[in-house]
């Protein structure tokens, strides 16, 4: 059996935290990683069991999705130990797209153990017949765009009476509940003795997104805009795209553009837009958008002439 050590991942100031990656470093502390920062993981992972033998259907596969290090499955196998019917015609299979959780998986695995554990992409995944199927905090990796299309191959292969355990992270409706959970989720961080700034530099490392195409980066950020406040045909705005520093004229169009595609669909009237350097951070990359919704009075001072140091308009 392997052993594990205190999670410090994050315990140093980092110039670079980087995207948040299941690799052998994560692989060595990660039992107490789990258990430090997720409240009631060990009711989670028990439950599992629970609820695995209540609903495994012989003859079915019983898949743990984003296994990790197989607390889940082996909960399930343990839990099926004594359901005769089920347990000895049932496989069960762990997968992660970690070679470094798969392998140290399969080498705490106990010699009884019937798990298969693979190690595949769960969006390529090709799923059996299945009654059980596990993602206990899985679903927050998955690429948005890409979670019905799991989740639909997930039920294609699921027999009529199956179950799927889903565990995750919520964002609230309300932003203001949504806040409030977010500090609570800080403070149990915080009781079980981590730093402020581990938690800052770990949230950081985690939600980092990968690179996205233009068009798909500002789709994302005027879904955000449109949520913020209302906007309906034929209001009038004026929009600001603004490079943070270090993002060029040319990038800035790309947005500008993509801007005025959407705007234009809803039938808003972009009465004056702004492109360029208006609020920066030394050489930092990134742009944002900013939206001013006008009424005739703000629209006419917005066009009027005026001229002060590094703004002429």
């Amino acid at each position: 059996m392997a052993s594990h050590r205190r999670d410090n991942l994050f315990a140093e100031l980092r110039a670079d935290t980087t995207l948040f990656s299941f690799n052998d470093s994560v692989v060595d502390v990660f039992p107490d990683m789990i258990q430090r920062s997720v409240p009631g993981y060990s009711t989670v992972v028990r439950m599992t069991g629970v609820l695995s033998e209540q609903y495994a259907q012989p003859g079915t596969c019983i898949y743990d999705i984003g296994c990790s290090l197989g607390e889940s499955i082996r909960s399930a196998e343990r839990a099926l130990a004594d359901n005769t019917a089920a347990n000895k015609t049932c496989r069960f299979i762990g997968i992660d797209s970690s070679s470094a959780m798969i392998t140290s998986a399969r080498e705490q695995s106990l010699q009884s153990s019937a798990i298969e554990w693979i190690q595949s992409d769960a969006l390529l995944t090709q799923f059996e017949t299945t009654s059980v199927v596990i993602l206990n905090f899985t679903l927050q990796f998955i690429p948005i765009d890409e979670r019905l299309r799991l989740l639909k191959a997930i039920r294609r292969a699921m027999v009529p009476g199956g179950l799927l355990i889903l565990s995750e992270k919520l964002t609230m409706a309300d932003p203001a509940m949504d806040a409030l959970m977010i500090d609570l989720h800080h403070d149990f961080k915080r009781s079980q003795g981590y730093s402020d700034l581990e938690i800052a530099q770990k949230r950081d490392a985690i939600e980092r997104e990968k690179l996205k195409k233009a068009d798909i980066l500002v789709d994302d950020l005027c879904e955000i805009i449109f949520k913020d406040f209302e906007l309906l045909s034929k209001d009038k705005v004026s929009i600001m795209i603004n490079s943070l520093g270090a993002t060029p004229l040319e990038e800035l169009y790309i947005v500008s553009k993509r801007v005025n595609e959407i705007f234009s669909k809803l039938e808003i009237d972009i009465v004056k837009s702004y492109v360029g350097r208006y609020a920066t951070s030394l050489e930092m990359a990134g742009m944002s958008i900013t939206v001013l919704k006008l009424n005739d009075d703000l629209s006419k001072a917005l066009l009027d002439h005026s001229e002060c140091p590094f703004w002429i308009n």
